[in-house]
């Protein structure tokens, strides 16, 4: 399985596709964050904004994914890895790992780069303390690893990467549509979106004082501790659901290569 995994990211780091667009996404997320943090501050951006570190980063793992798994589909790899003499379980087991982990890890480190850019131009600001909003977006690895895998099992049924980076501009812009429509249930941490907004769900208080010169100013703040809760729900419904459709993505591995 080792020399599968290190065939399989050989062939992953060769596309110009991926470096491309992933290249796109590290300019992206650093102009969201000189754009969004001059106005409140970085911290200040957490709260009007609280959906912008996750949000587009979530098109990369689709991306990653598809590219990953879907190519081989067209050339028979798995075929021919497996009349080669690799079981069927080392040849899914080492697509999965080089799809959900990367793909995981990647969207990960763009979230971060608003956050970043922000501290350095402007300051974090006192809207929000800095480790609250560290803390909770540390537990982003473990929504994302879900999303990556739930990814791999559309990827195991569709077999055709574009169709999979269509299916990353839902992730990014259905996110953003479906928490602000459904928001009751935004605190569910068994849908990878909504763990995700839940994560970035702040107690905010404001209050206005009238201005001479500015009128109506508001003033905004928030509290940001993260509980117990939070955490072990994140983690625990991450690691069931990840388990879940590791288990699926096999069955569907396994019906496609015997057919």
């Amino acid at each position: 399985m080792k020399n599968l995994i290190k065939s399989i990211l050989y062939e992953v780091t060769r596309s110009k596709l991926l470096l491309i667009t992933y290249s796109f996404m590290i300019a992206l997320m650093i102009l969201l964050g000189l754009i969004n943090a001059p106005d409140s501050s970085t911290s200040g951006m957490y709260i009007t904004d609280s959906s912008l570190p996750y949000t587009f980063p979530l098109f990369v793992i689709a991306l990653t994914v598809g590219m990953v798994i879907c190519p081989d589909y067209r050339d028979k790899v798995g075929n021919y890895e497996i009349l080669s003499g690799h079981s069927r379980i080392s040849v899914y087991i080492s697509r999965v790992l080089c799809a959900v982990i990367p793909g995981a890890f990647l969207a990960y480190f763009l979230t971060f780069l608003p956050m970043i850019t922000g501290i350095i131009f402007c300051g974090w600001g006192d809207k929000l303390v800095f480790t609250d909003v560290l803390s909770r977006q540390l537990l982003f690895i473990f929504p994302f690893i879900r999303l990556a895998a739930f990814t791999a099992c559309l990827a195991f049924m569709i077999k055709n990467e574009y169709v999979l980076m269509s299916i990353g501009i839902i992730y990014s812009f259905g996110s953003l549509f479906l928490t602000s429509i459904f928001d009751k249930v935004s605190s569910n941490v068994f849908i990878s979106i909504y763990n995700l907004k839940y994560l970035m769900s702040y107690d905010v208080w404001s209050i206005y004082n009238l201005s001479p010169t500015k009128g109506i100013v508001k003033y905004a703040s928030a509290t940001g501790a993260i509980d117990t809760k939070m955490i072990f729900s994140t983690i625990a419904a991450s690691c069931v659901m990840t388990l879940i459709y590791i288990i699926i993505g096999y069955a569907l591995f396994r019906r496609s290569e015997m057919n």
